[in-house]
């Protein structure tokens, strides 16, 4: 898989594909690595990023911001 290849992905597929690496055993790091992304350009909401955090031993959707500004 390439770093374009992700950012076309859905984010349900993109949360799938890590979940699924790391349920294998790989750490975020060498996922990250082997798609050619760092874990700021992972972290950044989309459309600069993936808009995903890890959050113990599964990866989610990063929490959006409500009407104020505030996240939710």
């Amino acid at each position: 898989m390439d770093r374009d290849a992700i950012f076309n992905m859905s984010m349900q597929e993109r949360i799938e594909y890590f979940n699924g690496r790391l349920a294998g055993g790989e750490s975020y790091e060498d996922i990250l690595a082997s798609v050619g992304l760092t874990k700021k350009e992972a972290g950044q909401s989309e459309p600069y990023g993936l808009g995903l955090i890890k959050l113990g031993n599964e990866v989610k959707p990063k929490p959006g911001r409500g009407e104020n500004g505030f996240a939710w």
